[in-house]
């Protein structure tokens, strides 16, 4: 399905429905090229504002966009608007999965409530190596013996040349 958005070309993606700028030729035939300031009109916030909300990552959004990541990264520093729409729509997705992953762990999903409490407690719940149960090694001559070993043939080799 082809739109027309802002005098570029948009492809909806049929398997994820997600909209994407298309690197083709536009319209009328010219090369087109993202700008600034067709992602500050509201048309522009909304999709990059929902491109966030579903989990893509900055560098998926500027390939939407058409742009080069670190471009994107730029535009967050100068455009109040794309940045603000970026943080608010991440955190709107962050917090879905946060109620997933908790409701997964009052569902009983053992996986879901050790990864909560890790990181949600882990004053009582983190991994503990204690100095009492630390493993020490202690040597019982092999590693010495083969050290010497491969020292000895290395020596007995040097000098030699492969023909």
């Amino acid at each position: 399905m082809l739109a027309l958005f802002m005098h570029k070309i948009w492809v909806q993606h049929f398997s994820t429905g997600m909209i994407k700028w298309s690197h083709k030729k536009g319209l009328m035939g010219s090369e087109t090229m993202a700008k600034k300031s067709e992602w500050t009109t509201t048309e522009g916030l909304i999709l990059i504002g929902g491109w966030a909300r579903s989990g893509l990552t900055d560098e998926q959004i500027a390939d939407n966009m058409g742009i080069n990541v670190r471009t994107l990264y730029r535009w967050k520093k100068e455009e109040k608007l794309i940045c603000q729409a970026l943080k608010k729509n991440k955190e709107v997705a962050d917090y879905q999965v946060e109620n997933a992953l908790f409701g997964e762990a009052l569902a009983g999903n053992v996986t879901a409530q050790i990864f909560w409490l890790k990181n949600r407690r882990p004053d009582r719940w983190r991994d503990k190596v204690s100095a009492d149960a630390a493993v020490k090694f202690e040597s019982d001559g092999f590693v010495e013996a083969l050290k010497e070993t491969a020292e000895k043939v290395f020596d007995e080799h040097r000098g030699e040349v492969d023909e």
